[in-house]
């Protein structure tokens, strides 16, 4: 599988250092999860896979044969606005073609009570992919995952999108959160 979306970090832990993706932030009104990364990180690479953790949680690993599909993380951080709820969706009819896996959420202000926002890690296994963002600040988009490279459409290029690609953006989309807990 490819990546999108996925820069892993080094963090440091009280007993070593190790290679993340975080999802969310630490603090009050906050969730930060830590999806352990465990190869060395190529954009490009098309042998991505998901593993599991001894206690049973994912990691990212890559196991030298490639497939289809990608690992991507949504992100519906924005800038700051008082009151703001950012989140990610997927279009109704391609929910079966997505696994939501992990999610954590980040806040504004110092109690983490001023706004929300979410971020999600999902496996897309069929294409194609279509998911909205309604980030924090700034107008809806959508991201979507044909076969080949993902795009980020804004609302005033659907149209020509949809007549280039031939890929219909719909017009209901299923809280990707709602998706976790099934």
């Amino acid at each position: 599988m490819r990546i999108w979306g996925i820069k892993p970090e080094k963090r440091q832990f009280e007993w070593g250092e190790m290679d993340i993706v975080a999802l969310g932030e630490r603090g009050r009104g906050r969730k930060e999860v830590l999806i352990p990364f465990h190869c060395e990180f190529d954009p490009e690479a098309r042998d991505y896979e998901l593993g599991k953790t001894r206690s049973g949680g994912v990691k990212i690993i890559r196991n030298g044969g490639e497939s289809d599909g990608h690992i991507a993380v949504l992100s519906s951080a924005g800038a700051y606005i008082r009151g703001a709820h950012g989140d990610v969706g997927v279009l109704a009819e391609d929910a079966p073609k997505v696994d939501v896996l992990s999610c954590g959420w980040g806040a504004f202000g110092d109690a983490g009570r001023v706004g929300i926002w979410y971020e999600y890690l999902v496996v897309i296994r069929q294409y194609p992919a279509r998911f909205v963002v309604w980030p924090t600040r700034g107008p809806m988009h959508y991201v979507v995952f044909p076969k080949t490279n993902p795009v980020r459409v804004r609302t005033g290029e659907v149209d020509a999108f949809m007549e280039l690609t031939g890929i219909d953006l719909g017009d209901r989309a299923v809280e990707l959160g709602k998706l976790l807990l099934e």
